[in-house]
């Protein structure tokens, strides 16, 4: 019979509790990361990840466009223009809590009910012309470099995933964030975006915030049918 005992970590400004089992030699620990943002699941921390992580696309780009020009004429500042973040959390049922803080890729399955919600569908047929049929079919599972139609799996650990996307010419690029906090059974879901249209992106963010909690209630969705049919 597995051995069961606790592993004690820091996560989310909380010390969460978390199962192991020993199984003969080996040790399975369901989490042991603690993911990108460290401060936990806010639009704060959120925002300093993609800050810094557009800042050091931004300076691998320079060095790129100086070794084929010999030049550099990118604003020394990175002009990411203006960016605006937010964050929303759903409660789950405790029978989907439960299923998924035993999935062995939490985070993935995650990606996977938000992006395959058929409440994502209208956007995934709008972009799947744009990209090869390869890219535009839902991965079996993200992992870092995992690329689905326009978004890059930067980011992933036990309880988040983060994905970058980008419209070259649009000047416009972003993030979006799942994750999962099992003390409170909320998941949750984030995003950032840099445009320097400001005028046309302040028209249009209260559309985009009512469509972000509408994303979230479809995953939201497919992750408690997952948790019935499987449990």
């Amino acid at each position: 019979r597995p051995e069961s005992r606790n592993i004690t970590m820091m996560h989310s400004r909380q010390i969460h509790t978390f199962r192991a089992k020993s199984l003969g030699s080996m040790t399975s620990c369901y989490y042991s990361t603690r993911g990108a943002l460290g401060g936990g699941f806010c639009d704060e921390d959120l925002r300093r990840w993609f800050v810094q992580e557009s800042s050091n696309s931004d300076n691998g780009n320079r060095r790129q466009r100086h070794r084929r020009n010999n030049s550099d004429k990118h604003d020394s500042k990175g002009n990411i223009g203006e960016i605006f973040t937010d964050m929303y959390s759903q409660t789950v049922s405790s029978t989907c809590a439960m299923w998924l803080d035993r999935h062995p890729h939490p985070s993935s399955e995650m990606a996977r009910a938000y992006f395959g919600s058929p409440r994502f569908t209208p956007e995934h047929l709008i972009l799947t012309p744009f990209f090869t049929r390869e890219n535009s079919s839902l991965p079996p599972k993200f992992e870092i470099g995992t690329k689905f139609m326009a978004w890059d799996t930067k980011v992933v650990s036990p309880y988040e995933l983060i994905c970058t996307w980008r419209i070259s010419s649009a000047s416009i690029h972003g993030c979006t964030m799942v994750g999962f906090d099992p003390m409170s059974r909320k998941v949750y879901h984030g995003n950032c975006m840099s445009t320097e249209w400001q005028s046309s992106a302040q028209f249009l963010l209260p559309l985009h915030k009512a469509y972000a909690q509408f994303l979230l209630g479809g995953m939201v969705n497919n992750l408690e049918k997952s948790s019935t049919s499987q449990s």
